[in-house]
């Protein structure tokens, strides 16, 4: 009976551990959707291209740029960026700004170089 009820809770804590880390990843899946979502409207309205400027691991030039920008970035344990920005005109960066404050994407993720 009384291992029963350890196995209960530790069942309850493996659970709510689950709950807690899916709702984070699904959090940071939903910014990057939704920054996404407002950079192509912006891109829209400016009449741009945002392929030009956000890469998503998906795009064959993300390891690389991952690797010009971060030299940990090899290292398996590092986390990587969802997306990778690179603006080149004054308007592409307003964009950026304007979506970064709209979704509320944290300040630690963004790392500007000039």
């Amino acid at each position: 009976m009384e291992s029963l009820g350890i196995m209960i809770r530790f069942l309850l804590l493996f659970f709510a551990n689950l709950l807690v880390l899916g709702s984070v990843s699904s959090a940071r899946e939903y910014h990057s959707t939704s920054f996404l979502e407002c950079i192509n409207d912006q891109f829209v309205i400016l009449n741009s291209d945002p392929s030009n400027v956000i890469y998503t691991p998906n795009n064959a030039s993300y390891s690389s740029l991952m690797e010009a920008a971060n030299l940990r970035a090899a290292s398996t344990s590092t986390l990587k960026p969802l997306l990778i920005i690179t603006p080149f005109h004054e308007h592409e960066i307003q964009a950026v700004v304007y979506c970064s404050k709209k979704v509320g994407t944290p300040d630690q993720s963004t790392k500007w170089r000039p």
